[in-house]
């Protein structure tokens, strides 16, 4: 039996509230919308909801690729084990938190409450029973009294019990996950430090997975460092006998630690380990300023349903939370997010599952650039090209952004196309702005079908990978020992680059084509232009064409090729 509390400021999301929404997006409910189930269920005699997969479980496990849940298959036993460790780094507690703390912290509240539960097996049961008052008798006790009839969970938030023993430490920042990639040196040294494989995918993702739990390590301790030193110079520090009870909770229940400690050293799919950071990254919001409008209104709902009247629960915003969270439908997972509009096989089956029924379309969760208080207004999809972009960003400060404002004013020609106001100093660059930009959805310029378009300038470039030179080749550089078969010719020269330091021209020798022949000097091509100037370059050539002549990229490739 669930129960709401009677302060709204407790009940912010009861969990009545959590499994409708979930029912609404997956499906488990014939209706398709809050307000419909209300008025279905009212008409019952019974009063009750319908659920249309009621053995369906309630925590679903996730598919390979982190996308989606699958919610005819229960989730698995890491689940909720590694989902509580990141809660409690988000939050900001140095002890690791396991899901047995939970049971630890219930028990723990209703024991040290200052009226005793109903319906607990007492003193007073025993004697009518005809018992002993034992720890032997209490459980068959216990079985004759059956459940509680006590709002154990009420009496607990209202008494609002301190602890004074077992204090959990808290850091002064709450842990940010980093986004950038680990680069291939790193792993590669995890796997001779700790014994693994580093010609081996699964066990260099396990190295991977090591590197970060000890940049989560090295963040614990630097926090409680900080504690110390305050300490140290307020007063006496306290027992640290509190934290050895978190980091050792087999004192409590040592063969249940055996248990989790079997869950965590097992091998876990990091995907399904990033999808959960994923989550904890966007309720707590760590990482970068989230730009969605979506969001905002989810807040504004909640608030709003928490200030309405409950005799005015069809008419009001009460349930604005429910309306939005089951129809809010943003992914922030990267593999989709890497899809982009392609409609491959794998795309479609993930569509069928994090769309329809209550669910809006899907959309990607869009992050910001970490200098937009500045000014900067980067954003983007992807948290690598993120990280990428503010490795380089010049807006760090509000009057640099003010000062490239000023000049971008003083350009003569504005891109008009949709919100774009970029300004360029020619015609020209300009136009190429607008076709590299703007110009899609188009078509294939290399005889290809011309009813085959392209939505965006990524898919147009992966596309004209097609019509390279380049095969898919193994690494040709003596010595390496990768077994990798590059299928494109950009994620083969990011491998030459990144794993042997080789860098520009020089990667050309290791690529599997020849070498294109060198540029002719020559004239402009173009009929009855004026320009008696011989081009030594290509780039002289093509910015005369863009600047002169008007073109565009794919017209000037033609020319200069």
């Amino acid at each position: 039996m669930l129960k709401a509390l009677k302060s709204p400021d407790d009940s912010l999301v009861c969990p009545i509230k959590l499994l409708l929404a979930l029912a609404l997006r997956l499906g488990n409910v014939p209706e398709s919308s809050i307000e419909d189930l209300i008025a279905h269920t009212r008409q019952r005699k019974n009063h009750t909801v319908l659920w249309s997969f009621p053995e369906r479980p309630v925590h679903c496990a996730f598919t390979t690729n982190g996308a989606a849940l699958i919610p005819d298959k229960p989730a698995g036993n890491h689940q909720l084990t590694h989902t509580m460790a990141q809660a409690g780094l988000v939050a900001g507690v140095l002890c690791r938190l396991r899901a047995h703390d939970l049971r630890r912290g219930a028990a723990r509240d209703t024991a040290n409450l200052k009226s005793k539960a109903k319906g607990a097996p007492s003193k007073g049961a025993t004697a009518v029973l005809g018992h002993s008052f034992n720890s032997t008798n209490m459980p068959l006790t216990a079985h004759y009294v059956g459940a509680l009839a006590d709002d154990l969970w009420t009496k607990r938030i209202n008494e609002n019990f301190d602890d004074p023993i077992y204090e959990m430490e808290e850091a002064e920042n709450p842990y940010q996950r980093k986004f950038q990639a680990l680069r291939p040196q790193q792993i590669v040294q995890t796997c001779r430090t700790e014994g693994l494989d580093e010609n081996n995918p699964l066990q260099r993702k396990e190295a991977s997975k090591l590197c970060q739990k000890r940049r989560q390590a090295d963040w614990a301790d630097q926090e409680r460092r900080k504690r110390q030193s305050i300490e140290a110079d307020s007063q006496e520090p306290p027992s640290r006998y509190a934290a050895d009870i978190m980091v050792n909770p087999g004192v409590f229940d040592e063969d249940a630690l055996n248990d989790l400690d079997a869950v965590d050293n097992a091998f876990i799919d990091p995907q399904l380990l990033q999808q959960s950071q994923d989550l904890s990254d966007f309720i707590v919001g760590t990482g970068n300023v989230a730009t969605n409008p979506q969001i905002e209104g989810l807040v504004f709902d909640t608030v709003q349903g928490i200030a309405s009247p409950p005799d005015e629960v069809l008419t009001s915003d009460t349930l604005g939370f429910v309306r939005r969270f089951s129809a809010i439908n943003i992914s922030c997972n990267q593999t989709l997010v890497g899809w982009g509009k392609t409609a491959s096989a794998a795309r479609v089956k993930t569509l069928l599952l994090i769309e329809g029924n209550s669910r809006d379309k899907v959309t990607s969760f869009i992050y910001a650039c970490q200098n937009q208080v500045h000014g900067c207004s980067y954003v983007n999809g992807n948290r690598v090209e993120i990280y990428r972009h503010e490795q380089v960003c010049t807006i760090t400060s509000r009057e640099i952004f003010n000062a490239l404002a000023q000049k971008e004013a003083g350009k003569r020609f504005k891109c008009t196309v949709g919100e774009c106001t970029k300004g360029f100093d020619t015609i020209g660059k300009l136009n190429s702005h607008v076709k590299e930009l703007h110009e899609y959805p188009k078509s294939c310029h290399k005889g290809c079908d011309p009813q085959t378009l392209y939505n965006t300038r990524n898919e147009y470039l992966r596309h004209l990978e097609t019509h390279s030179q380049f095969t898919p080749t193994s690494c040709l550089v003596p010595g390496c020992t990768s077994t990798t078969v590059f299928e494109r010719a950009q994620m083969y020269r990011k491998h030459v680059r990144k794993s042997h330091e080789i860098q520009g021209k020089a990667i050309d020798q290791y690529m599997p084509y020849e070498k294109k022949a060198k540029f002719t000097p020559t004239q402009c091509r173009v009929p009855l232009c004026s320009s008696k100037a011989t081009f030594k370059l290509p780039n002289q050539y093509k910015a005369h064409l863009r600047e002169k002549h008007s073109m565009g990229e794919d017209e000037i490739q033609r020319l200069v090729d």
